[in-house]
């Protein structure tokens, strides 16, 4: 059984999978990060409402 696993797990296909799902696991992280840290828009949302934002930030 374990002979079957190995040659599953050394197919390129199979190789190819792990890697896009890792790449995509490694955008997600990242992207969480940045939604969590706020240091940058990430969605451009204060971009896209830059009225609001001018709105909030005057001091009266």
């Amino acid at each position: 059984m374990s002979m079957k696993l190995l040659s599953v797990l050394k197919h390129p296909v199979t190789q190819f999978n792990l890697i896009v799902l890792g790449v995509l696991g490694l955008i997600q992280i990242i992207h969480t990060h940045a939604h969590y840290k706020m240091e940058m828009d990430v969605h451009a949302y204060c971009k896209q409402n830059a009225e609001w934002v001018e709105s909030q930030s005057t001091e009266y």
